[in-house]
């Protein structure tokens, strides 16, 4: 048994207008390059993104249509962390120091976290059991650890959820 660890990604389809985007999550004392030009995905402490393929049908057939993705953590922790355990008593004060994001639209435009308000990021882990002679694991209902990023820009707004 271990813990898988993500992140949930939420916000309105359409908000930015119909231009798609990208959200990408990183982790680490180094600090993220202002420029997206010095690359984002190629810097060190990159660990994954959610990209967001939008367009103006899909206003017009859900208004108001909110939008999930995940991005896994556990090859992050474990290249970045320097941690031994899963264990959400370790890993979630990491996390919670660690942690940051950004947005960027496609044509490379760095999008200020406020004109995305919907957006809410919250990491969850869940307990993963392989039994003996199982073809699949078995995963465990997901445990929202909301402290880690509430009080930020994007971050969890109900810490008592």
């Amino acid at each position: 048994t271990y813990y898988d660890w993500s992140t949930r990604i939420v916000y309105k389809h359409n908000e930015l207008g119909t231009a798609g985007f990208s959200v990408p999550l990183f982790f680490g004392a180094m600090p993220v390059p202002e420029d997206p030009k010095q690359r984002w995905r190629l810097c060190e402490t990159f660990v994954g993104a959610h990209c967001a393929f939008v367009n103006s049908a899909d206003e017009q057939k859900r208004p108001g249509w909110r939008t999930r993705g995940f991005v896994h953590f556990n090859r992050g922790i474990s290249k970045h962390s320097g941690l031994d355990s899963y264990d959400p008593s370790v890993v979630a004060p990491y996390l919670e120091r660690e942690l940051s994001w950004r947005m960027q639209k496609e044509d490379g435009t760095v999008v200020p976290l406020s004109e995305l308000p919907s957006l809410e990021i919250t990491v969850s882990s869940s307990t993963v059991t392989m039994a003996q002679g199982a073809d699949f694991p078995t995963y465990g209902d997901p445990q929202y650890h909301r402290k880690i990023t509430s009080g930020r820009e994007g971050g969890a707004r109900d810490i008592a959820a």
